[in-house]
């Protein structure tokens, strides 16, 4: 059919072709100008497709202004660049997930800084005591004074542990070996 010889012929043909209009719009539609018919009161079907292309939506939802065609790339379109904004979305989120798991949270660091303080600590008192005869052989010191040199030595490292722990600022690089 090239023509629709009434308004409800056309409704009937633009509802049948999937496009999202009621009779009371078409009809406003042609009393302020936008679907004009011919001199006899026909509508030609390609008038009435401009017309639909133009000014109507599709029942899915998508306005059609240059050919069903256009209109599904544009769809398309729109769907391929969720779809990239979604996988970019996800990146950033496996990004910041890699760069979470290289810190280490405080409280953690804290406590195996102590541990390792006390390792130390231990090790090195230990060390003072199996050693220190052989401290004061090397100065050539009398075994008898081998307490004081004991304590003296332990002093020392007190403040060394002292000024160590008392650090509240402090700065952990780590760095990948395998990358540098």
């Amino acid at each position: 059919m090239d023509k629709f010889t009434s308004t409800k012929q056309v409704l009937d043909y633009l509802l049948a072709s999937g496009y999202k209009v009621s009779k009371s719009t078409l009809y406003d539609h042609v009393k302020t100008g936008f679907l004009r018919s011919e001199p006899g009161g026909d509508y030609l079907k390609a008038q009435v497709d401009t017309y639909a292309k133009a000014n109507l939506k599709r029942i899915d939802g998508t306005l059609v202004k240059q050919g069903d065609e256009l209109g599904r790339l544009t769809l398309k379109e729109k769907r391929l660049q969720v779809e990239k904004l979604e996988l970019a979305n996800q990146k950033v989120k496996e990004e910041i997930q890699r760069e979470r798991e290289r810190w280490v949270p405080r409280d953690e660091l804290d406590s195996e800084l102590a541990g390792r303080v006390c390792v130390l600590d231990n090790g090195l008192r230990h060390f003072f005591w199996s050693k220190a005869a052989a401290m004061v052989a090397v100065v050539g010191g009398d075994p008898m004074k081998i307490d004081r040199l004991v304590d003296f030595m332990n002093q020392e490292l007190d403040t060394q542990l002292t000024a160590f722990a008392s650090t509240e600022n402090y700065q952990v690089i780590v760095t990948d070996n395998a990358n540098n």
